[in-house]
């Protein structure tokens, strides 16, 4: 109900969401369009001033969590501080109420907190899969990491911010799903857990893609509806159920769990910092570029000028020329701009360019020529597929084939005959201006082909299109002044932004301001010159938005310059208390330079330990900042950050931890008169040594909190069951936690008592109670019991004697019922003890609760049930049955409580 309703949230906004429905568990890929809509979307207020939540996404989403929340945070689940949690996770401002809370259940608070107050789901939402982020396949890591253009990973990048690296792989594998190998990955992963984890999750997989095999009707839904039928030798079962799971949100999640994000989310306690101001700094400050348009020449660092002629009165005329390119491309694209349209809502907008293009062509009217993928739009599509698709409604006279690069096989530009060959463009009969062109989004710049003189080009735009990205997608109509023409495609994200600023009023006498007043009076209809608007309102906000970093790099330079190499060392922020245990606030530019420059004076020893040569750097970067920055406000939460990392260089090493294990000798059992067994009324009166099981775990075990445990004290330990192993080089036994003796057979005396015994002593008095006729003494097998308690049944261990093969007699004359043998207090320090984690009773379960409930002193060291419980399992060997456990559940429970 909950996933229904914020589906329904999601589609009531499309000018600030684009959602498209799929199948239960499969993503149904959400992309945010940045701008008031999503605010009002997420809850905000249009003027974003308020630090609360409307009743809008976060709030919605955090309602759903905290009605079904997934299993690590079960936890939340009626917790007597469900309001304050609400709030802090929310809420801009944050509050100190949760400090109480185990540090565990904190940091989940703050990784939520972090998510959607923090911004870091918005951030990542706004993003395009294949266009920002994504997985390199193949590749050296199994992490998302930046995309320069559309489909060309950043393979030495990776993003700085953690949880942005996190969600970002999450989302880039919702949308890509599993290959065969992963998926067989993930797999052997769950057949190594225990079987209640393996039930559970499995379930899941099969639940959430449940309705997939309906609407195939898949025959043999039977044979997967459970963990036990899966054989992972089945080459045909494996196929088939790769096909139904692999984009099944439940099995990515399964996988990035277990497989990728535990070896591949190391953190490093500092980074060695350098910019590209160092790479610009030399002694002779002879720097020389290139770059076909000059957007960004305000963030590019101090020792780069961009050079204007006419600024230096420079009298050379084709120099003067270039100081109009600008201009001149902009009215030749405001000219020749036939249409600017509207894409469909096709689930992919390849899908709308590849309509648009075929509708065209049935009309003749505008015959298009080429696509320039200006905004990405054919992002994580197969180009030859697209090709084929346009090729087919072609017309057989005009176009010979579609050209296109192929960035999969040959790295080359390759034309698709109409026979369906494929060749280089370099020995294709077909010319290039024979062919139908598709330029690719990081083919959009630089690259020169020859189109027919009177081409028409499809030309797309994306969210955040900058003056000059468009400027240089244009450029490829090396005619565009001369019969070539452009028409402009844009998805509803674009366009309402488009529609904004029709209707925004801005007294500014900026450029942008001026060609759109110009059209305020006409009715809205999209033009050229509205794109241009646009594009340079982008390129403005672009511009400001980058100022941040540029004065952090130039003030890191500035304040490291011909100083200890150790000052380019700085430290990572890697505690989420550190990140999101504070307010968020937006901080304009001004303000936010102003603390860059605190930090890094501090750490480097101030302004008067700056070089002679850099102190007028310092001095411009405040400058620029508070000519251009002043009316710009940002969150100042580092998502955008990334790192630079020489992955060719690094040598993949498996970190082994080495435990020096003490050398140990078996201790040798003592006999003892077993006949006292059956005539003592209690343990102690044994003529041998026993010791209680509070004083063993005291004495015998690490650390000392699991002492704290109330176990119970009917409950004994002979000398031989006790000691089993003791140290080579200090004789002692100080701690056995790695050589504790399994709990299987027990014998109870006629006060109540129980005591555990060894192998050696079991087979002694097995004999014994062959021949005893007494019944006020039982030898029973710790399961057998606890079975018989569960179902509150009779004793059934039998013993059967190899001599006849025939069943003698039962242990337990009079077939007594295991609840007058054992209580559940007793049963639950037996099964706790010998690190069981499955608890069948409410009343068993009461009793372990009793049990874990300690006390809390002040000054003392704070007693974790979990983390105590959890230890026992785990010394015992069997902490892969401890997740999804009674006993897990019950921790957590008992936390909230404390």
């Amino acid at each position: 109900a909950q996933n229904n309703e914020l589906k329904k949230h999601l589609s009531s906004h499309p000018t600030a969401c684009k959602l498209s429905r799929k199948s239960t568990a499969e993503w149904p890929t959400i992309q945010f369009f940045d701008g008031e809509s999503l605010n009002i979307m997420l809850g905000g207020n249009s003027r974003r001033c308020s630090p609360r939540l409307q009743d809008g996404l976060l709030l919605k989403l955090i309602d759903a969590i905290l009605v079904n929340p997934p299993h690590e945070l079960k936890w939340l689940l009626d917790h007597p501080l469900k309001d304050d949690i609400k709030k802090a996770i929310i809420e801009k401002e944050y509050a100190l109420t949760l400090q109480s809370l185990p540090e565990h259940h904190l940091s989940d608070i703050l990784a939520l907190r972090g998510l959607l107050a923090g911004g870091v789901l918005r951030h990542c939402l706004l993003k395009r899969h294949r266009v920002d982020f994504g997985v390199a396949r193949p590749g050296k890591k199994r992490l998302a990491v930046p995309f320069r253009f559309a489909d060309t990973p950043d393979e030495r990048s990776e993003f700085a911010h953690p949880d942005c690296a996190i969600a970002f792989t999450v989302l880039a594998y919702y949308d890509d799903g599993l290959n065969l190998n992963e998926f067989g990955q993930a797999l052997k992963s769950l057949m190594a857990l225990g079987k209640n984890a393996q039930r559970n999750f499995y379930n899941r997989w099969f639940v959430g893609s449940l309705d997939k095999m309906k609407a195939e009707n898949f025959e043999c839904v039977e044979s997967l509806n459970c963990i036990e039928k899966i054989d992972m030798t089945n080459l045909a079962q494996m196929e088939k159920m790769w096909h139904f799971y692999h984009r099944n949100m439940f099995t990515i999640n399964f996988y990035l769990n277990n497989c990728v994000l535990p070896n591949e989310t190391d953190q490093f306690d500092s980074r060695l910092t350098s910019t590209s101001w160092n790479l610009a700094q030399n002694p002779s400050n002879n720097i020389v570029g290139f770059s076909g348009t000059n957007d960004n020449h305000r963030i590019l660092p101090l020792q780069v000028r961009q050079y204007f002629a006419s600024h230096d009165d420079d009298q050379d005329i084709v120099l003067k020329d270039l100081d109009g390119t600008n201009g001149k491309m902009l009215e030749m694209i405001i000219k020749h701009t036939v249409d600017v349209q509207q894409l469909g809502t096709e689930a992919h907008r390849s899908e709308s360019l590849v309509n648009i293009i075929i509708k065209c062509t049935k009309g003749r009217s505008k015959l298009m020529h080429a696509i320039i993928d200006c905004g990405a739009l054919l992002a994580g599509t197969d180009l030859h597929k697209i090709s084929t698709s346009i090729l087919k409604f072609l017309p057989i006279k005009e176009f010979g084939g579609v050209l296109f690069y192929d960035a999969v096989n040959s790295h080359n530009w390759v034309i698709l005959e109409r026979s369906g060959r494929l060749l280089p463009k370099d020995i294709s009969p077909i010319t290039e201006e024979e062919a139908f062109v598709i330029f690719d989004e990081p083919r959009c710049r630089g690259t020169d082909l020859k189109l027919r003189p009177k081409a028409i080009a499809l030309l797309t735009l994306a969210p955040k299109l900058c003056k000059d990205k468009l400027m240089q997608a244009a450029g490829r109509l090396r005619k565009l002044g001369r019969d070539q023409k452009l028409i402009m495609v844009g998805g509803a994200d674009v366009f309402s932004k488009l529609n904004d600023l029709t209707r925004s009023h801005n007294n500014s006498s900026s450029v942008s301001t001026r060609i759109l007043n110009v059209v305020k009076t006409l009715g809205f209809q999209a033009t050229a010159t509205h794109v241009l608007s646009w594009a340079m309102t982008n390129t403005v906000e672009s511009t400001a938005a980058g100022l941040p970093t540029w004065a952090n790099h130039g003030l890191f330079f500035a304040s490291t310059f011909d100083k200890n190499p150790q000052l380019s060392i700085t430290e990572e922020i890697l505690k989420l208390e550190d990140m999101y245990g504070k307010s968020f606030t937006e901080q304009t530019v001004v303000k936010t330079t102003c603390n860059t420059h605190a930090y890094h004076m501090n750490r480097t020893g101030g302004e008067d330990a700056l070089h002679n040569s850099v102190k007028g750097i310092v001095n411009s970067i405040h400058n620029r900042v508070n000519e251009y920055g002043s009316d710009f406000t940002f969150p100042a939460s580092g998502c955008d950050e990334e790192c630079e990392r020489e992955l060719e260089l690094e040598i993949e090493e498996e970190e082994e931890i080495e435990v020096e294990v003490p050398l140990m000798d078996p201790v040798q059992e003592n006999k003892w008169d077993f006949t006292k067994a059956l005539q003592c009324q209690s343990p102690r009166d044994l003529p041998t040594g026993i010791i209680a099981l509070p004083a063993f775990i005291e004495k015998f075990t690490k650390p000392a909190s699991l002492a704290k445990i109330k176990w119970s004290k009917e409950i004994y330990c002979t000398e031989n069951f006790a000691k089993t192993v003791v140290s080579q080089t200090d004789k002692s036994m100080s701690a056995l936690n790695r050589s504790l003796r399994v709990v299987n057979f027990v014998l109870r005396f006629p006060d109540g008592s129980f005591l555990l015994l060894s192998e050696f002593e079991a087979n002694a008095l097995v004999g014994l109670f062959w021949k005893s006729s007494r019944d006020s003494h039982y030898l029973v097998h710790s399961t057998f019991l606890r079975q018989s308690l569960d179902s509150m049944n009779e004793i059934l261990l039998q013993c059967t004697s190899s001599k006849r093969g025939a069943v003698l007699n039962n242990l337990f004359r009079g077939r007594r019922e295991a609840t007058d043998i054992i209580s559940d207090d007793e049963m639950a320090s037996l099964q706790l003890f010998a690190g069981e984690s499955t608890y069948a009773t409410e009343e068993r379960k009461y009793a372990l609760h009793s049990m874990l409930h300690v006390r809390q002193t002040k000054g003392g060291a704070r007693f974790c049930p979990r983390t105590e419980a959890e230890r026992i399992v785990e010394m015992r060997g069997l902490g892969k049955f401890y997740p999804y456990s009674e006993l897990e559940a019950l921790c957590e429970k008992m936390l909230c409580e404390l």
